[in-house]
């Protein structure tokens, strides 16, 4: 029996031995495995991938497959995407996302990694080690970077749908931005083609009208005023009448002036003859002559500023406004980086960025005001005018100097003299206005027997703003006109402030005024803020008045709060078409004050029905009020209708609009806002077959094409013209067609903008022909050591006449086609990280006006290796 049970043992202890040392050499599989360890290396098969992002770049990589899954190594990935990472020895990966900064490990072992973007539940089969190489699944990847992986193993490439949000992508877009900026500085990137408008001796009409009747009596106690203006004799015509009082007392008031310009003479750039207003200190409406060398209107451009900061060595800095790129600089050893800010007249705010060596981001704010005083540097500008005064004074003249000292400083000078029945009055004057540093702006101005004037203004960003003016007026002149009557000074004190940047409807607002007169002395402070949630804004405000006379002083507190909600369409489509607006205000005794309400309802586009109530402390009672306004036919139109307290009903109607005759479609355009003294746009789209730009008897017109007028959108009806109102005049204004809504993907305009300068008071037409563009095909060829290989997915640079360009990318076997190309000269450069790797010379062609579109094919690049290094790009 024991010697049994030994030889059961013996054999069940050599049994389990075989088994142990099979397990050990791996001739049977292990039913299972730790979290920690490696599957088996048979189950994955070791492949070569392109991975590819978006028609960025490709690159070819080492990779698992597993099943149908791609598994790719994760250190190259972030090298190739750019995203900054540390290795913890051969198990671990850390990267860093940057502009949130946030961090992200990737270990072996991990069953749960958090990502900037989501999260991934890694399976025993996403994540394996090779050689201390990390590779993962890609659909784990895509869940933590916010990515979408597309995988094709018949093709061998594995691809990154939408890469725009990876640091390569962001780079290679700033380095595209910077070269259009670099190529606007050096000339490129403007208008195709200026045009001149067309100044004959008369040119088209428009007019503006205003009828207003009361509700009592709608004839006789209507008030009415027209006004009618056209290009005439190369200038502009003009000729006004409205009704002083009620229409039935027969009281009007003519104007009439004729405004002739020319832009581009330093000397007269403006004349005005007849009904205009006067130069000096306080501007007046005078019947007279007025002429100056200053532009009518002023480009909206006023010069550069410079900006210097401070940063690590290594960063880059980029400065942006309205989204656009304007300005970028690299860090120098010493931390300093500049940079010369084009700058606009009125405020400049500007977005500064700063990309750190390792993909950080930095995001500040910069604000400069240009204040309308200030003229370019070097630049003198006089001013003239003189005639009968239309009120407090009989007769004038101005003579006024400006000059601007640099792109900071304007100084100025002048005098005003006024006839009148009491004697008359002269007043020279001074003025001095200018940006001592980016955030202060300073204004000085006196007026010999008028005032002396001093204001500040400080503005270092669009989040906080304060201001102050200090007038002392001379209270030596009888009946003044050029400073109000009775009055010693006035000083006024301005503050914003906004404390989270990113929250644009919460901030802060105060105003301060104190106005000495011979009656005494009135000051008035307002403390405000404001809130928005959704729809709806909320703004609070405390007010204090005090008032101080030789009889005794009046010291008042106010405490008030406003609301408004803006319509807000989810709540369907009768709450999402109403908004509303309530305020109550309270005094110092807790009494109420004040308190409006006003509800509208927009009833369909173009028409609205306001209704509301008005009360006053010590009032009777609430006075109620009932309007319907509406846009329709190219007529604005209102009937206000009124209850007051004391049970008396008003109605007041009023009509105005303008209209526009366009001689080129030969019809009365209508329109609900003004027309006087604004300019049109109009012309046509049409398929230019014989190439020579204009449109000639049988040339189609192109209709349902979208045109951009300036910052307007109009369509073109099926005879191809287009026609838009309420351009400036004289202002450059950029007009171009919309290639999308063109019918055919080869049609493209001759001129892509066209800039033009419109006349004011008439229609100045602009004709912009389509034309069949050219196709170009060709391959890149790369030479090593004097035999060909196919460049495939190679980053072309195509730089078209004008100077702008385009990238192009060869297929797999290096062939390479663009359409869509205006007749001219072309240079193709090889571009990127191929240009990198390789050198050609540039390829020079041209693309020939031929009716149909020209075809250029058989071009050629060769390519031969910059250094030794892998033949594949």
């Amino acid at each position: 029996m024991r010697r049994a049970l030994f030889l059961t043992a013996a054999a069940f202890g050599l049994f389990a031995t075989l088994l142990m040392v099979v397990a050990a050499i791996g001739i049977l599989p292990t039913p299972a495995y730790a979290a920690d360890a490696a599957p088996p290396p048979e189950r994955y098969q070791e492949v070569l991938v392109q991975l590819r992002f978006g028609r960025i770049l490709a690159r070819t990589i080492p990779a698992y497959r597993h099943d149908d899954a791609a598994l790719l190594p994760v250190n190259e990935f972030f090298r190739l995407a750019e995203i900054p990472f540390r290795t913890e020895g051969d198990s671990a990966i850390v990267a860093v996302l940057y502009p949130s900064g946030r961090q992200l490990r990737i270990a072996l072992g991990d069953t749960l990694v958090v990502g900037p973007r989501g999260t991934a539940v890694i399976g025993p089969d996403d994540l394996i080690e090779r050689q201390g190489e990390l590779y993962l699944a890609t659909e784990r990847l895509g869940e933590l970077l916010g990515l979408r992986f597309l995988i094709d193993w018949s093709e061998l490439y594995v691809l990154v749908e939408d890469p725009r949000s990876l640091p390569l992508v962001v780079r290679l877009e700033r380095d595209a931005t910077r070269r259009a900026l670099l190529r606007t500085r050096a000339g490129g990137g403007g208008p195709d083609l200026v045009l001149q408008a067309d100044r004959g001796r008369w040119s088209g009409i428009v007019a503006d009208y205003a009828w207003t009747l009361p509700g009592d009596d709608p004839l006789a106690g209507s008030s009415y005023a027209l006004a009618l203006g056209s290009g005439a004799f190369g200038g502009s015509l003009e000729f006004g009448v409205r009704s002083l009082g009620a229409a039935a007392s027969g009281k009007v008031h003519v104007d009439a002036s004729w405004f002739g310009f020319w832009p581009a003479n330093p000397y007269l750039r403006q004349l005005r003859l007849g009904s205009g207003t006067s130069f000096g200190v306080r501007p007046r409406a005078i019947r007279g002559v007025s002429l100056s060398n200053s532009p009518f209107v002023r480009q909206s451009t006023f010069g550069f500023n410079q900006f210097r900061g401070r940063l690590a060595p290594g960063w880059e800095v980029e400065a942006y406004r309205s989204g656009q790129l304007v300005a970028f600089d690299s860090v120098d050893a010493t931390g300093r980086f500049s940079f010369d800010l084009p700058v606009v007249r009125g405020e400049n705010p500007v977005d500064l960025i700063g990309y750190g060596p390792s993909g950080e981001v930095r995001r500040f704010d910069q604000t400069y005001r240009v204040i309308p005083q200030l003229i370019p540097g070097g630049t003198a500008e006089y001013g003239f005018s003189a005639g009968q005064c239309v009120a407090t004074c009989n007769a004038m003249v101005n003579a006024d100097l400006r000059y601007g000292l640099n792109q900071r400083w304007t100084i100025g000078a002048g005098v005003d003299r006024f006839w009148r029945s009491g004697g008359s009055l002269t007043h020279p004057y001074l003025a001095v206005a200018g940006s001592p540093v980016n955030a202060v702006s300073v204004e000085l101005g006196a007026a010999y027997q008028g005032f002396l004037r001093a204001g500040l203004r400080y503005e270092p960003s669009i989040h906080l703003r304060i201001s102050g003016e200090h007038t002392v007026y001379d209270d030596g002149v009888v009946d003044p006109v050029i400073t109000p009557a009775n009055s010693f000074s006035r000083t006024t004190l301005l503050g914003f402030y906004r404390p989270v940047p990113r929250i644009h409807g919460f901030y802060f607002d105060a105003r301060a005024d104190n106005v000495r007169r011979l009656d005494g002395t009135t000051s008035q402070v307002r403390l405000g803020a404001a809130a928005q949630a959704w729809n709806v804004s909320m703004l609070p405000f405390v007010r204090l008045q005090r008032q101080a006379t030789a009889s005794g002083t009046v010291q008042e507190t106010f405490l008030g709060f406003s609301a408004s909600m803006l319509p807000r369409r989810r709540l369907g489509p009768i709450l999402g078409h109403i908004n509303a607006r309530a305020s109550l205000e309270w005094n110092s005794s807790g009494s109420l004050h004040a308190a409006a309400f006003n509800v509208g309802y927009a009833v369909m586009l173009g028409t609205r029905i306001n209704a509301g109530a008005r009360w006053f402390e010590n009032s009777p009672g609430a006075t109620l009020f009932l309007s319907f306004s509406s846009t329709l036919g190219g007529v604005s139109s209102n009937v206000l209708t009124t209850a007051a307290p004391n049970g008396e009903y008003s109605m007041i109607s009023s009509f105005q609009g303008s209209a526009m005759y366009d001689p080129q479609a030969g019809r009365v355009r209508f329109d609900p806002t003004s027309a006087i003294r604004r300019s049109g746009i109009n012309g046509s789209v049409f398929l230019d077959t014989n190439l020579n730009g204009l449109r000639d008897p049988g040339e189609e017109g192109l209709g349902r094409v979208r045109v951009y007028v300036g910052n307007q959108m109009v369509v073109t009806d099926s005879a191809g013209r287009f026609a838009s109102w309420d351009a400036i005049p004289l202002e450059t204004i950029l007009v171009g067609v919309d290639t999308m809504s063109l019918a055919s993907p080869l049609w493209i305009p001759q001129y892509g903008d066209v800039a033009i300068r419109p006349v004011p008071n008439t229609f100045t037409t602009v004709n912009l022909a389509i034309i069949e563009a050219g196709v170009i095909d060709g391959r890149v060829t790369g030479l090593v050591d004097g035999h060909p290989v196919v460049l495939g997915g190679v980053t072309l640079l195509l730089t078209e006449p004008n100077g702008s360009t385009r990238l192009l990318r060869t297929f797999s076997d290096g062939g390479f086609y663009a359409m869509g190309l205006r007749p001219g000269s072309y240079v193709i450069t090889l571009d990127g990280p191929a240009a990198a790797r390789w050198s050609a010379p540039p390829l020079e062609f041209t693309v020939p006006p031929i009716p149909g579109g020209a075809i250029v094919d058989g071009l050629e690049v060769t390519a031969t290796p910059r250094a030794a290094a892998a033949a594949s790009p």
